[in-house]
């Protein structure tokens, strides 16, 4: 008994119709044991899950309902999908922007299989609600179950699934590892729109990062602006070259100033010297919904991978979010003190260059100032100077 996916509903919210799909549902009820929920005394539990089943014009009339019978007649399903799509794969579309992605961020054959289906768990109804029949789910399950559903041994799903994988060090895959919580939620995207890109877009960087980084505009002040730094900029434009040539990874400048100094100008001005291009983390998504200072943080730790290969410069602005975000009188840690080795990681391995911009140095740690390979500070420009500076701006108009 297989269902008939080309007669499925079209009014049922679903991302996919494919027979990879179905076979996750199998085993989800069958070898997980999720049909105790899906099988009430008398009804589904989920009528949408069902249909994907073909189990709904069996069991139309409520009379016919048998928890028994359901369970015989899911028994065969389980038998015919394993025989006809056991090894079947995901869309070619979603296959293909994997595997470009898995280029980028040297993912191997186990995570592309994982990332393909948290993508689909994020994106289709039927397949998210079947998860959650299995409850919430703790760490000490999680490699099993994802491993059953997958058909891969469960070492290489530990592994990959692992705070070294690359997924995790990518920032793509966020693991929950605090305590018990539903398997969508368990295994968290960069990004709620992500998933949705992944199927429906050809694969390029900027689309998939939407939310989570953008390409910066370009700026509007040239080297004789910044006169009153110029100490700085002849040591930090040459040593940025130099880094850019022989592809120097760690390279990270941190830089301070009061609002209003100039200091993303800079940061426009100095990818403009180099002929890079300049992408920034972003502090709100696409929704306008403030991002956190973890999910910033995961942005550009994918942005960092994603973008290894290109002329670029990245920029982390209002790094308060993640430095000076606690509250010491309550005993609230920061972010970046709750995850030193993360932030200690990142400032010793990104393959792109990073200006990391602040109001202040004050928030730093001195052991994570160490770890900068400069300190510049934007002061505010002299009196003479901000009035050549408005007169270039407003021309006639003051």
């Amino acid at each position: 008994m297989i269902p008939n996916l080309s007669q499925r509903n079209p009014d049922i919210p679903s991302a996919n119709s494919e027979p990879v799909i179905l076979l996750w549902l199998v085993r989800i009820l069958m070898l997980l044991g999720g049909r105790r929920e899906f099988i009430g005394k008398s009804g589904f539990n989920n009528d949408f899950i069902a249909t994907a089943l073909g189990l709904d014009d069996c069991y139309g009339d409520c009379e016919k309902y048998s928890p028994d019978k359901v369970l015989s007649d899911l028994r065969q399903v389980q038998v015919d999908v394993e025989a006809k799509y056991a090894g079947v794969q995901v869309s070619s579309l979603l296959r293909a922007n994997v595997e470009k992605l898995a280029e980028l961020v040297m993912l191997n054959e186990v995570d592309c299989r994982i990332l393909e289906f948290v993508i689909l768990l994020n994106a289709d109804r039927e397949l998210d609600d079947c998860a959650d029949f299995l409850g919430q789910v703790r760490m000490s399950k999680l490699y099993s179950i994802v491993a059953t559903i997958l058909g891969l041994p469960e070492p290489d799903v530990r592994n990959s699934l692992s705070g070294g994988g690359v997924l995790a060090r990518s920032g793509l895959l966020a693991i929950d590892r605090d305590g018990p919580s539903f398997l969508r939620t368990k295994i968290d995207l960069l990004s709620s729109d992500f998933a949705e890109r992944m199927l429906c877009e050809d694969f390029n960087i900027s689309a998939l990062l939407k939310g989570s980084l953008f390409e910066s505009s370009p700026g509007h002040l040239v080297l004789g602006d910044y006169v009153h730094i110029q100490t700085s900029l002849d040591m930090l434009i040459p040593f940025l070259r130099n880094v850019i040539k022989t592809k120097q990874k760690g390279v990270n400048i941190f830089v301070h100033g009061s609002p209003g100094t100039g200091k993303s100008q800079l940061a426009k001005l100095l990818a403009c010297e180099l002929s890079q291009d300049l992408f920034e983390v972003a502090s709100e998504d696409e929704h306008g919904s403030v991002l956190n200072a973890e999910k910033r943080l995961r942005a550009f730790t994918t942005a960092q991978n994603l973008l290894a290969q290109q002329k670029a410069i990245l920029v982390f602005d209002e790094v308060e979010d993640v430095f000076n975000n606690g509250n010491p009188r309550k005993g609230n840690k920061s972010t970046a003190q709750l995850h030193k080795a993360w932030i200690n990681r990142l400032l010793e391995e990104n393959p792109v260059p990073a200006l990391w911009l602040s109001n202040s140095i004050g928030i730093l740690d001195p052991a994570v100032i160490r770890r900068f390979d400069m300190i510049v500070e934007v002061p505010v420009p002299s009196r003479s100077h901000r009035q050549h500076i408005l007169r270039n701006e407003c021309g006639s108009m003051v």
